[in-house]
């Protein structure tokens, strides 16, 4: 595998070699932050074609220190922003789900869409019951769920044993926030 600093040189020639070597070197680290966020792997493929193009609009002039946290940050801003446009707030309020069912209506239809995969599981965890307000946007497969309240506007991290608000915790006022505080917990951890 070639070297950071000759990698970035090849952008700076504005050799697409460049992206060839990104992809063999970090294709599967910025997929996997990709799968992370969105759960999609379709997606996640997507959201990596994204951060080639954003890595060689912005180098040069940029010169990276350390060229996989930079790709690593171009992966996740591009993956929140993905999210985000998915879960776009168009009517407020508790219409929340309604307003992901109309988006998936907007998606051409490839399997189950990221719409519908979310109603799935909100259907399943019985999240309007159980935690009103809030919408699941993701889950570890192991009843720990993300969740966003749009009345609120913030994300938090659900114990899917516990009913009601006491059960929402690691909250944050964005999507970007919630993810540090979970990277953080997740280093706590280790």
């Amino acid at each position: 595998m070639m070297q950071d600093e000759k990698i970035i040189e090849l952008y700076f020639k504005r050799d697409e070699g460049a992206l060839v070597e990104v992809s063999d070197k970090y294709g599967n680290y910025c997929r996997s932050i990709a799968w992370t966020i969105l759960n999609d792997e379709e997606t996640s493929k997507e959201c990596f074609n994204d951060t080639l193009y954003h890595s060689w609009q912005a180098i040069p002039p940029k010169r990276p220190n350390c060229l996989k946290t930079f790709l690593g940050k171009i992966t996740r801003n591009v993956s929140i922003k993905r999210l985000e446009k998915v879960y776009a707030q168009k009517r407020g309020g508790g219409e929340a789900v309604l307003a992901i069912d109309e988006l998936g209506e907007c998606v051409p239809n490839a399997g189950t869409t990221e719409a519908e995969r979310i109603e799935e599981v909100n259907a399943e965890y019985e999240v309007e019951e159980n935690w009103p307000g809030y919408v699941v946007i993701g889950s570890d497969m192991g009843g720990q769920l993300w969740a966003y309240n749009p009345e609120q506007k913030i994300y938090c991290q659900i114990d899917s044993e516990n009913i009601g608000d006491d059960a929402c915790y690691t909250q944050a006022a964005s999507f970007e926030e919630f993810l540090e505080k979970m990277d953080a917990e997740l280093a706590g951890n280790d």
